[in-house]
């Protein structure tokens, strides 16, 4: 709950702008100024609401605010009489003279209210019956403000509701539709049964505060049921503001719907009632259930502060008189107190804005500001509390501690550790009350008030420094009962083990080893690489015995210290005694210190052995498991458990050099990599000739997705045995995506966020079309109409965020024709005629538009050449054969095959380019397709997937140069490992490749 309150403060603070109080001051004469201008101009409203921000923002200002005020009422008096003249007009049925007063009191306040422009739009509007109602109305406003400036707010609610019944009829008459007469009819019982709950929830509220807090046992259960009944009252109070809002909403709706812009008298009504004119905060329903919560929980609360407030009192004056035990009981009185009060002002924000969540208005933060202190304060006083009884139980501590007998030195620093502990409680303590201190004086001067608050947290931080000073004085005394003890011999020692340490820290940080060097274009030396080989097996070696001497050291120490310090007045006089103390100090540290490092690297060091052996164990068994798998001819895990030993190995000689993992990772892993690059490369070459085959077919049937899914996997498949891309299948993948494209937003996707909204309203239209459907075959057609209608608004609602949906379109062209034939063919008419004219600008909608009426019209003329022609414009169907492509196809295929029926190894090569290209020319070349897969064959896979562990960590080198930004650095990296023969094909190298080259050109 703290957090939360802080959260709503932070909010509030950022919400005021604090100025200069000189600043302030001639902002407020300019806006003086600006009222006397607004009244001049007859803008009383818009002058009534500067002169309150003025009065708000510049107290001082209030006298001359008054002036301008009483200017504005006096004109008042002059609108008023002419409203009081214009009812007196109604009751007597003389319309002429309403219409004359009405002009008048538009030529005495040309700037109105929201309110009064629309009661008077709405005169003008009206005839003398409703401008009885409109009098009735607000002779019944009158008397409710009257009931609310005298605090009887249930006796206003009353009233309020009678006016639910003025104008009620003429709604009911109205022609609005169900759909609105039932939300308005239904917020209306919502609104009555709320406030029926209301007063029921009242009646339990009165009878639980009667006697409130009386009992201290009763009182957990008295707050509950309070708390339940509030937060009724609270919730009762948000279905009305609800009820309000339909109200409002509803009549927005039948003005829009109107011809002539009016609204519904009952409604408007309605909305005033709920929540009071537009120019007023203090009528309403709302107001008035808000002011009865209000003043019942202050109530309660207040009776709770007082009893709270005086048992703390009694508790500061007990423990600052050393009364502990009579401190303790008033702590655990004013806690239950507090505790209570604050379960009771946790309801707050529901009076703020019940319903629709944390308010930001200029009311919202004034509410805010009035309700966060008490808040705040409450939780101050529980958090003082609990200090306060901490530092009871420090002081009774200290206390013991002070007189207890002390025989050993052990027992001297015993009691001094618990001291420390009790300073570093304390100190904590005093430091988070700082903190809150400082955020109290931040928010000094804004609109929340907190100077109280800020008072009680300085007398909790003087009590706890008066605290702080007890305890530090004891300590000190515990320091004069230990002597400073003679001699300090263990350097030596100390020197010989802090050797042993650096030498188990450089086998630990690791040796470098130079690599080959990297050289430039011109073959200088541009970089000296070296590999960090690490030994935390050995140097674990050194460290577990040298934990143990430094252990025994130590105690050593502690002991010669022990002994020297038994004699204080010794200590005193001998200077050369007091030397050998402090080295024997600095000794202590600085073997602290090194225990302290030296217990961290061991750890390391252990976990670093653990943690390598753990790591060849596992890449020793993922080369087995690759070993087993290439024997049964399962590449695809064999390239798994080599890509996890890979990695495995790589983790454990990073973290501990070893020359049988070495030999393992760089020897063994390569080669069983190039064994199954090897084996694989017929079976890719199959696999990926069958599933182009697939994708082939696929696309012929429409399944652009599965085609492209397919032509996915081919690549994918490629990539297992060849660096490069295969040509035919990025061709049918260029082909297929066209396709997806172009016929994208056509269907809905099962991912797609808004999928099951879209389909229920697409089931519904389609029910509402199939309703319609067969009431126009029973001859029923206005019924038919009016259902088609709804399916027709279903369908809208579809086509905004999918405007290419199929279904969705060709339903409505289905609804247009049954309902009307004629149009129906005439619109078919124009949008093909249409869809022609927008193949250049607009193809895929024309293409969008030419599937719609192939759903319904497949035979309509032209309709089919149209969209085969589009679908060769949209780049997904192939061009009718060109005789010259597939000639030319025809003789790139007869090179290649010269090459091959001679065994011309040599060109292999280029007539794989030459079978490539006749493919492109023409796809259905498949004497061309086969001579290709047998070349592949002949010609062998070309990646390499495993590279060196140095190769390895030199292209980790070169990426992380890349990301640098160090493109150049990266790339001259690159073309030192490219310069290794077998390192020529591997993706990865090649993929960084040409990632540095686009970026350096």
């Amino acid at each position: 709950m703290r957090t939360i309150l802080l959260a709503l403060f932070l909010c509030l603070i950022a919400a005021v702008n604090v100025q200069a109080r000189g600043r302030a001051e001639r902002e407020s004469r300019q806006r003086l100024g600006e009222v006397e201008k607004l009244i001049e101009e007859k803008r009383y409203n818009d002058a009534v609401r500067l002169l309150s921000e003025v009065v708000r923002e510049d107290p001082d200002r209030f006298d001359a605010a008054e002036k301008l005020m009483e200017r504005i009422r006096a004109r008042r008096v002059e609108i008023d009489q002419s409203f009081a003249d214009l009812n007196a007009a109604v009751r007597e049925n003389d319309l002429e003279q309403v219409v004359a007063l009405m002009d008048r009191l538009e030529e005495l306040n040309p700037y109105p209210s929201e309110a009064e422009a629309e009661l008077l739009d709405m005169l003008r509007a009206a005839g003398v019956e409703q401008i009885y109602f409109v009098n009735i109305f607000r002779d019944l406003m009158a008397r409710a403000r009257a009931q609310i400036e005298a605090g009887q707010y249930r006796q206003a609610v009353s009233t309020y509701l009678e006016g639910f019944q003025i104008s009620k009829d003429r709604f009911d008459e109205a022609e609005y539709g169900n759909i609105i007469k039932n939300s308005v009819n239904g917020a209306l019982d919502d609104l009555t049964q709320a406030i029926r709950a209301h007063d029921s929830q009242f009646t339990n509220l009165s009878s639980t505060a009667d006697g409130f807090g009386a009992d201290a046992q009763a009182l957990p259960s008295e707050v509950a049921a309070v708390a339940l009944s509030l937060e009724s009252m609270a919730e009762a109070l948000g279905t009305v503001e609800r009820s309000g809002l339909t109200f409002q909403v509803q009549n927005r709706q039948i003005r829009e719907n109107s011809a002539d812009g009016q609204f519904d008298l009952f409604l408007f009504f309605s909305e005033q009632l709920v929540f009071g004119p537009s120019n007023s905060s203090t009528e309403g329903i709302v107001y008035a259930l808000d002011a009865i919560w209000r003043r019942e929980s202050a109530a309660l609360e207040s009776g709770l502060l007082r009893r709270g407030e005086t048992a703390y009192a009694a508790m500061i004056d007990a423990f600052r008189t050393q009364s502990l035990e009579q401190a303790l009981g008033s702590i655990t009185e004013a806690r239950a107190l507090f505790a209570s009060l604050l379960e009771l002002q946790s309801l707050w924000p529901l009076r703020i804005e019940p319903t629709f969540g944390f308010p930001t208005d200029a009311s919202g933060r004034s509410a805010v500001a009035s309700a966060l202190p008490d808040f705040l304060r409450t939780q101050e006083y529980l958090r003082a509390l609990e200090d306060y009884q901490l530092l009871v139980q420090v002081v009774d501590r200290s206390s013991e501690l002070e007189v207890q007998d002390i025989s050993t030195i052990e027992q001297i620093y015993t009691d001094r550790e618990e001291i420390a502990g009790l300073l570093e409680q304390t100190a904590a303590l005093g430091s988070e009350w700082r903190d809150q201190l400082a955020f109290y004086r931040e928010g000094a001067g804004l609109e929340v008030s907190l100077e109280a608050h800020a008072s009680q947290a300085s007398e909790v931080l003087s009590d706890i420094g008066t605290t702080l000073e007890v305890i530090q004085a004891l300590d000190l005394r515990m320091l004069d009962r230990i002597a400073r003890v003679q001699g300090a011999e263990f350097e030596e020692q100390y020197r010989r083990y802090a050797a042993q340490f650096e030498e188990g820290v450089r086998l630990q940080e690791g040796l470098e080893v130079a690599l080959e060097p990297i050289l430039d274009a011109d073959g200088q030396v541009i970089d000296l690489p070296v590999r960090v080989e690490k030994f935390p097996s050995r140097a674990l070696a050194i460290y577990q015995p040298l934990s143990q001497n430094l252990a025994e050291l130590a105690a050593g120490v502690d002991r010669m210290l022990e002994d020297a310090l038994k004699n204080e007045e010794y200590v005193q006089q001998s200077e050369e005694l007091q030397t050998h103390v402090r080295s024997l100090r600095s000794l202590v540290n600085r073997n602290a210190s090194l225990q302290e490092e030296l217990e961290g690297r061991l750890a390391d060091a252990r976990q670093a052995s653990l943690q390598a052996e753990r790591y060849r164990r596992e890449g020793e068994l993922r080369y087995q498991q690759a070993l087993s798998n290439v024997n049964n001819g399962r590449y695809e895990e064999a390239q798994g458990n080599i890509r996890s030993a890979r990695e495995a190995f790589d983790t454990s000689l990073n973290i501990q050099e070893d020359s049988a993992v070495r030999r393992r990772r760089d020897q063994d892993l390569v080669a069983l990599s190039e064994r199954i690059i090897e084996e694989l490369k017929g079976l890719v070459i199959r696999e990926v000739r069958q599933l182009i085959e697939n994708a082939r077919r696929l696309y012929a049937q429409g399944d652009f997705t599965g085609a492209e899914q397919t032509l996915m996997s081919a690549q994918d498949r490629w990539t297992r045995a060849y660096a490069t891309e295969n040509p035919e299948v990025s061709f049918w993948l260029g082909l297929v995506r066209s396709a997806v494209d172009a016929t994208t937003g056509r269907e809905i996707a099962v991912t797609d966020p808004l999928y099951k909204e879209m389909s229920q309203l697409y089931n519904l239209a389609y029910g509402d079309f199939q309703s319609g459907q067969q009431l126009i075959q029973q001859g029923n057609t206005r019924a038919a109409l009016e259902v088609l209608g709804r399916a027709e608004n279903r369908i809208a609602k579809i086509l905004v965020p999918f405007p290419y949906n199929a279904r969705a379109r060709v339903l409505n062209l289905r609804i247009l024709q049954i309902s009307d034939p004629d149009a129906f063919r005439t619109r078919i008419t124009g949008l093909y005629n249409d869809a022609l004219r927008r193949r250049t600008e607009s193809p895929q909608e024309a293409y969008a538009t030419l599937k719609d009426i192939e759903q319904l019209l497949p035979n309509y003329p032209g309709l089919q050449n149209a969209i085969a022609n589009l679908e060769i414009t949209l780049g997904f169907r192939i061009p009718p054969p060109d005789p010259a492509k597939i000639a030319r196809s025809r003789e790139l295929y007869l090179q290649a095959r010269t090459y091959w029926d001679t065994n011309q190894r040599d060109f292999f090569p280029v007539a794989l380019e030459q079978l490539n290209e006749a493919i492109g020319l023409n796809p259905d070349n498949r004497e061309a397709v086969a001579l290709k897969d047998r070349l592949l064959v002949a010609t062998g896979g070309e990646r390499v997937d495993v590279l060196s562990s140095d190769d390895q960590r030199l292209l980790r080198e070169a990426e992380a140069k890349y990301l640098a930004g160090d493109y150049f650095e990266a790339l001259v990296i690159i073309e030192q490992l490219l310069k290794k023969p077998g390192n020529q094909n591997n993706q990865e190298i090649l993929d960084l490749e040409k990632r540095i080259r686009a970026r350096t050109g």
